[in-house]
């Protein structure tokens, strides 16, 4: 991917199973990895009606050689956090994810939840272009 910019939104893990700990509990994080190396997470939420609601909002600049997005899915304990699962996405020029519902596997390659996921290119995220001459319609934009 040639040097983009990617926004990435986690909104939510959905029936994620986790067996919570003694010591760490039910509270879960997703942690976003490019090429193996960690550009943020979330903070670890509790599970209301069957949902993780993360709300996690990242800008990543990618190099030509990126390859992957990785999202994982850990439970946060007191002393480490344990992996729940995962995914992967292909990082491409052409990548453009809206709201898609993405399955997590674990180690075992079992299907252990769903996480809700956007990636936009920083170039669509972008407002859109002003009319020519920096004019801009706004009529019905006033109260009277």
């Amino acid at each position: 991917m040639a040097g983009a910019t990617l926004r990435i939104h986690v909104a939510e893990g959905i029936g994620i199973q986790s067996s919570g700990s003694l010591l760490g509990g039910n509270n879960l994080f997703v942690a976003v990895k490019l090429d193996g190396t960690a550009c943020g997470k979330s903070a670890a939420i509790k599970e209301s009606g069957g949902r993780f609601s993360w709300d996690l909002h990242l800008v990543v600049p990618c190099q030509p050689s990126s390859r992957m997005l990785q999202f994982e899915v850990k439970r946060s304990g007191m002393m480490s956090s344990s992996y729940i699962g995962g995914c992967v996405v292909e990082v491409s020029q052409h990548i453009l994810l809206e709201r898609q519902v993405l399955p997590i596997w674990d180690s075992s390659r079992r299907e252990v939840g769903k996480i809700q996921v956007s990636i936009v290119p920083d170039r669509l995220a972008s407002a859109p272009p002003s009319v020519p001459g920096g004019l801009v319609n706004r009529a019905g934009s006033f109260s009277t």
